[in-house]
């Protein structure tokens, strides 16, 4: 009887964490964010843990795995609050949590920062977790590849490329149609971060091809279950027009070829992941069945 009665709650445990990694997933992916009065706040301040707690609590209130948290006794908190970076171009902050029960635990990743319609005020909003190490680790924060465009000049065109797609797909009217304000509105305000992996080299009439990658939050990819920020990777080539860089013409064709790829690249990462998984699972209840027989004998 007491070992049936832990195997309950090593039971209940894991559902709670498979919950809430769903919470967090959906978290993740739909790019909504808690606004907070604090004017410099930290990944520990009051402000942004309480606004962290109320995030997960209304995505908890909008998913079937919340539900099934409350009917097994309620919502975990988060706890551990770290600080992985920060980034003084955008004033940003990458922070991890824990969140569980006891020993058992998943992380959440969420970034402390500027809101995107009023630069004067701050918000915490959700990310997968492997994002916000890779985002504001050492190296992405003191990357000075990129040369001669530079990291900035290369996200504003970029993004100065994607938007002139948005308008000629969908037009200016489509920016108020959207259902969610907290949605990207197009495919620029899905471009998160422009990271150049080497500096550029010169090609025919002075363009400069430079290898980057780029930090694309994926709303397909969070529909399939999937974190929802795909790294996209690729060779794009920049020109200067009048003393601006520029993307090329072709760019908006080459990104949308690297993002396919980066689907197809994640996808298979995470079949064979679960492939592993399994094979875990498999080798472990083989033991435990092996254990019980020698118990028994």
């Amino acid at each position: 009887m007491p070992s049936q009665r832990i195997g309950k709650k090593k039971k209940a445990k894991t559902s709670l964490l498979i919950n809430a990694a769903a919470v967090v997933v959906i978290l993740g992916g739909f790019g909504i964010y808690k606004l907070m009065p604090d004017s410099t706040p930290s990944c520990t301040s009051s402000s942004t843990t309480s606004a962290l707690d109320s995030l997960f609590f209304e995505g908890a209130m909008k998913s079937m795995a919340g539900a099934q948290m409350l009917a097994n006794g309620g919502l975990p908190h988060a706890r551990n609050y770290r600080e992985v970076g920060y980034d003084s171009r955008d004033h940003s902050r990458g922070c991890l949590a824990d969140i569980g029960s006891g020993t058992e635990k998943t992380q959440i990743g969420y970034m402390v920062r500027r809101t995107p319609d009023d630069q004067d005020k701050f918000a915490v909003q959700a990310f997968p977790p492997e994002y916000i190490s890779s985002r504001y680790d050492a190296a992405t924060l003191n990357n000075t590849f990129g040369k001669p465009v530079g990291r900035e000049n290369m996200e504003s065109a970029i993004k100065t490329a994607l938007t002139q797609v948005d308008d000629q797909v969908h037009g200016p009217a489509a920016q108020s149609q959207k259902a969610d304000e907290d949605q990207p509105a197009s495919l620029a305000e899905s471009v998160l971060d422009v990271v150049p992996t080497a500096d550029c080299k010169q090609v025919a009439d002075g363009r400069q091809s430079c290898p980057v990658t780029i930090d694309y939050r994926d709303d397909l990819m969070a529909i399939v279950g999937a974190p929802a920020v795909t790294r996209v990777r690729g060779e794009f080539v920049f020109v200067k027009n009048g003393g601006q860089w520029a993307a090329s013409d072709d760019f908006p064709e080459a990104f949308m070829k690297a993002v396919v790829g980066g689907r197809i690249d994640r996808l298979q990462h995470r079949k064979a992941a679960a492939a592993a998984s399994d094979a875990a699972s498999g080798a472990t209840g083989a033991g435990g069945a092996s254990d019980s027989s020698e118990a028994a004998k």
